[in-house]
């Protein structure tokens, strides 16, 4: 269905074909006067024809130049908008990924081994942690600090998890620990794990 601007741009266009037709049709039928027009700083004076022309012309244009200018309107506020939207998403994107680094932590903990003397006996330390997202268990490369203490620094950690270690010595015997709430206090005190418990 045609719009309404749809519509006067056609009828200002053949308006203005009818003018123009009247002028070369009826050119040599028209009175010989002249039309005289006299402003405030000019003046001039032109046949009928050519002014039918003029008027014609300019009724057919004036419609879709006008058309034209508000489509190109529209396209520079559409570019300014696209541009605009880029930013913003490229500022999310950016923002996003901060805070999924944010949410992710690094965590050095210390682990303080109860009941155990020999640092060079240590054989693995696992940590397992529990989020929102489910749970994940890892080996942790762990470092001697002094006496029975080990740095263990454990990657990608969600804001809020907990986290629980367990390490094993050569001879098979077990200690386990956990983190709850915030992570930065990450002492751990690990209590030997008594036979027959998982």
């Amino acid at each position: 269905m045609p719009t309404t601007d749809l519509i006067l741009d056609i009828v200002s266009f053949v308006l203005g074909l009818l003018f123009v037709l009247l002028a070369v049709l009826a050119g040599g039928r028209m009175p010989t006067g002249k039309f005289k027009y006299t402003g405030e700083k000019r003046s001039f004076e032109i046949d009928p024809v050519p002014l039918l022309l003029l008027m014609g012309l300019a009724m057919a244009g004036t419609s879709a130049y006008f058309r034209y200018k508000v489509n190109d309107a529209q396209t520079k506020q559409l570019a300014d908008e696209q541009s605009r939207n880029d930013k913003l998403s490229a500022g999310l994107d950016k923002l996003s990924a901060e805070l999924d680094q944010f949410k992710n932590e690094r965590l050095l903990a210390t682990l303080t081994l109860s009941d155990f003397d020999d640092p060079s006996l240590l054989k693995s330390v696992y940590a397992t942690g529990t989020s929102s997202k489910g749970e994940r268990t890892s080996k942790v490369q762990f470092t001697h600090k002094s006496g029975n203490e080990f740095w263990a620094p454990v990657d990608g950690l969600e804001l809020g998890s907990t986290v629980s270690f367990q390490a094993e010595d050569t001879n098979g015997k077990m200690w386990t620990g956990s983190l709850t709430g915030q992570l930065a206090q990450a002492a751990v005190d690990m209590q030997p794990k008594k036979k027959g418990k998982k």
